[in-house]
C-alpha cells in the first residue's frame, strides 16, 4: 500500500510539550492522567519512536486540546 499521507509527529509532541509546561505538569504527571507509560512520551519527544496508534492519539489530543489536522501532510509537504 502506497501512502499518500503522513502525521508529522515530531511537530505534534513539540506542540504537545507546549501544552504540558503551560500546564506546569512532568511527563510522568501526564502519563498518570492519560494512563500511559511515561517512557513512551517521552521516547516519542526525543525522536525515538516515530509513531503511535490511533487511540494514544486520540488520547493525547482530548487530554490537550490539540485539533490533530494540522499535523496530518501529504506526501509532497514533507520536509527534507
Amino acid at each position: 500500500m502506497n501512502s499518500n499521507g503522513y502525521f508529522d509527529t515530531k511537530a505534534f509532541m513539540d506542540a504537545l510539550d507546549k501544552v504540558r509546561q503551560e500546564r506546569q505538569l512532568s511527563w510522568y504527571q501526564v502519563g498518570n492522567e492519560i494512563d500511559a507509560q511515561t517512557g513512551f512520551l517521552t521516547e516519542m519527544l526525543k525522536g525515538k519512536r516515530t509513531g503511535m496508534n490511533v487511540h494514544t492519539l486520540a488520547t493525547l489530543c482530548l487530554w490537550s486540546g490539540l485539533d490533530p489536522h494540522p499535523y496530518m501532510k501529504k506526501r509532497h509537504e514533507e520536509e527534507v
